[in-house]
């Protein structure tokens, strides 16, 4: 082993690690996209559901109420 190549494994070492670092923080950076994205969609399908079920008890109550006092005929 010479003094030469224990510079150049160096060098290669710190590279190396240099890319992994690097990778590292580019798949933080994707991660982190990814769970605001999974965070909006939740969001987006709670706010849905919501909705939903407003809309499911506007129609049951309108039933009931065409039940009690008839069907409205000027409709």
């Amino acid at each position: 082993i010479y003094s030469n190549h224990l510079g150049a494994w160096k060098e290669q070492m710190l590279d190396g690690l240099g890319a992994v670092n690097t990778t590292t923080k580019s798949l933080k950076v994707e991660n982190q996209q990814i769970q605001n994205e999974v965070k909006q969609l939740k969001r987006d399908m709670h706010r849905k559901d919501k909705a939903l079920a407003e809309v499911s008890a506007l129609l049951i109550l309108k039933k009931k109420a065409d039940l009690l006092w008839g069907a409205d005929e000027d409709v």
